[in-house]
């Protein structure tokens, strides 16, 4: 059993963030201190579809393996957290699990500094590891997906619990921006129309929009102005063409906007 748990809490935060289809999840801005997370359905649609006309073998160039967070900005370190919590699925689906716990040791020390702890989390994480080492591959697909769902429960109330809507959301954008990063990398690989249909994520963008349109209306910063831009660039993206996808074209300018956000938000 691997003996870092907080990698598989990052990484079911993330499977939920991207590797999802928004219809029929639940969107509302939140107020107050709360976060919310969206409501989503099988967590495994995206990879399906790229699984479906990619090459998996391609996707390790994509992975960052980096396990140093420089910054002491707490909301930076948040954004790493998420960053880093896409980098440790990617390394969980590659089966490189050595990668994934180096990558989870930055996690839990970026946690621990910020205060983000939860029992239930770890007790359901642990859940998790036991049900993916299950044999039976029939029965472990069960097993993953209701843990899946309790762990994603978990993570929405832990977040609830940090007490700074703004660190919650960057949590939640760096994993989001990262994994956008990932998919679009995989895409340009090998483009196909069916691949490029995972990144209409038009909902999980006006949500982000709607987050720092908040954020910066609260407490008006250069950082989330420009992050609100960037969301926005983002949305005007993800809109299905006549075929239904997105372009050879539209997926680079997307590629080229997190890109962008992880050199600000990184460093």
């Amino acid at each position: 059993m691997k003996k870092n748990v907080l990698l598989l809490t990052g990484a079911v935060m993330l499977l939920f963030l991207l590797f999802t289809s928004c219809e029929g999840g639940k969107e509302q801005v939140p107020t107050g201190g709360n976060i919310f997370i969206f409501r989503l359905s099988n967590p495994d649609e995206a990879l399906n579809a790229l699984l479906k006309s990619t090459d998996p073998s391609t996707w390790k160039e994509f992975q960052d393996t980096s396990t140093v967070i420089k910054t002491q900005d707490r909301e930076k370190i948040c954004y790493n957290i998420g960053v880093k919590s896409a980098n440790a699925l990617l390394s969980v689906f590659l089966d490189d699990y050595d990668t994934a716990e180096k990558i989870s040791g930055a996690i839990k020390d970026a946690a621990d500094k910020l205060n983000i702890k939860s029992e239930n989390i770890e007790t359901v994480a642990k859940k998790l590891v036991e049900d993916l080492a299950e044999k039976d591959e029939q029965k472990k697909q069960t097993k993953v997906k209701q843990t899946l769902n309790t762990l994603k429960d978990e993570v929405v109330d832990a977040l609830n619990n940090i007490g700074n809507k703004a660190e919650a959301v960057m949590i939640e954008y760096g994993a989001w921006i990262e994994a956008l990063r990932q998919t679009s990398s995989i895409i340009m690989k090998n483009y196909s129309t069916h691949a490029a249909s995972a990144l209409l994520r038009k909902g999980e963008a006006e949500y982000f929009k709607a987050q720092f349109g908040s954020l910066n209306l609260h407490n008006p910063s250069q950082k989330y102005k420009e992050l609100l831009d960037a969301t926005s660039g983002l949305l005007d993206l993800m809109v299905p063409g006549p075929n239904k996808s997105l372009s050879e074209e539209t997926i680079k300018s997307i590629n080229d906007i997190v890109t962008q956000i992880n050199a600000g938000l990184m460093a």
